[in-house]
């Protein structure tokens, strides 16, 4: 996906680093979830982790390439070369008939955007995989009734020097048909982002493809 940099994207190697340090994992458990242009959502070992093409993943876990229309990527696992297809588990990605579906396009700044809410109170997000959780500033949190209360404090480093923020827990995030309880966020302080960046933390949860210059979204059916 080719969205323009923003601060998900800045932090978003910040905030995987303080999740923690990945553990050894076995290279044959690796299960395909999502696509796009040069990024690919994996589970591996039962993790779900967002490999990027060209860059190191985890142990053994390589991204070479995508085709995001036949939503295959090419990996090489344990120095062998293997071509996955997204597919799901029990658990993983639901397998309804009929499943809630969002189709998002781009805006004028040439950035995914989609209107939602969160926890009822209505939200416009940009929609960013290269951020590893949804971000929001403080006084859009306070807007839609989200207080830090006592959540883990943490740094991180952009463009403008260090930023800090608090973990939280949304109660709900829903775009279109699509609703989703207790999705983990960071509430920035200060003004920035200026809108809510919608992250792997919701979008790792969902079925996500491109589509002719647009993305599209299948989750849970209602």
């Amino acid at each position: 996906m080719s969205a323009r940099p923003g601060w998900g994207r800045l932090v978003s190697t910040l905030i995987l680093v303080t999740l923690g340090s990945p553990a050894p994992v076995l290279a044959g458990d690796v299960v395909l979830l999502g696509v796009f242009p040069d990024r690919a959502l994996v589970a591996i070992d039962g993790q779900r982790v967002v490999l990027v093409a060209g860059q190191e993943g985890r142990e053994d876990v390589r991204l070479l390439s995508t085709n995001t229309l036949e939503r295959r990527a090419w990996l090489r696992i344990d120095g062998q070369r293997r071509e996955l297809t997204v597919a799901g588990r029990a658990g993983e990605l639901p397998e309804d008939p009929a499943p809630a579906a969002t189709r998002i396009h781009r805006d004028g700044s040439g950035a995914f955007s989609v209107s939602g809410s969160i926890g009822g109170h209505a939200v416009r997000f940009r929609v960013d995989p290269g951020a590893a959780v949804t971000l929001l500033n403080a006084a859009e949190a306070e807007r839609v009734g989200v207080a830090p209360g006592q959540g883990q404090l943490i740094t991180l480093r952009t463009d403008r020097g260090r930023a800090f923020g608090q973990r939280v827990i949304l109660p709900s995030v829903r775009i279109g048909g699509i609703a989703l309880d207790r999705v983990e966020a960071v509430i920035l302080q200060g003004d920035r982002p200026r809108l809510p960046v919608l992250g792997m933390s919701f979008l790792e949860r969902v079925q996500v493809r491109e589509e002719q210059g647009t993305l599209l979204l299948r989750g849970p059916g209602r």
